[in-house]
């Protein structure tokens, strides 16, 4: 398909997409009854949120009770996505990502996931997390698991670290 658009899935939003991790409205997984299906999926651009990825394909279970992603690859914010995803229906939704992001831009990945702005630079990424939550802010503060990153020509905004450095050797 060319363009999937799931925010016309989730509850109407007012004003402007807010970025995914930072909505508190519930998760509505009821457009999952009407599925029962294994295949191979691809998709021009996706989008949830702000969150948008490109080119994406995969094989996809989905059914009542889940939607599940394996062997997922995408084109992510000038990189490359590859892993597999789950997002589980019980009564507390769960959610499972294991990824390897090679080659992004990480500041509007941050901006679009977490409305988070400081951090700069095009980076390398392994996510193997997981969630439980009612609404997308609710998984956010549960996440656990890991998440390693490198960045080549990082850059952390906000921060005067000439200042910083200046007080730090006038304390000694």
């Amino acid at each position: 398909m060319g363009k999937l658009d799931l925010n016309r899935y989730l509850p109407e939003a007012k004003g402007n997409p807010v970025a995914i991790f930072q909505d508190t409205k519930p998760l509505a997984l009821d457009w999952l009854d009407f599925f029962d299906l294994t295949g191979k999926v691809s998709v021009g651009e996706l989008a949830v949120g702000r969150f948008r990825i490109n080119n994406v394909s995969s094989d996809v279970r989905i059914n009542p009770h889940e939607l599940e992603l394996d062997q997922m690859s995408a084109d992510i914010y000038e990189g490359r996505l590859q892993g597999d995803a789950l997002l589980s229906r019980r009564d507390t939704p769960h959610l499972q990502l294991k990824q390897t992001l090679k080659g992004m831009n990480i500041r509007p990945l941050l901006v679009d996931l977490f409305n988070f702005n400081r951090l700069d630079g095009k980076g390398n990424g392994q996510v193997d997390v997981n969630a439980d939550g009612k609404s997308f802010a609710e998984l956010r503060n549960a996440l656990t698991g890991s998440v390693q990153m490198s960045l080549n020509k990082g850059a952390l905004n906000g921060i005067d670290l000439v200042a910083a450095l200046k007080n730090l050797l006038r304390r000694n």
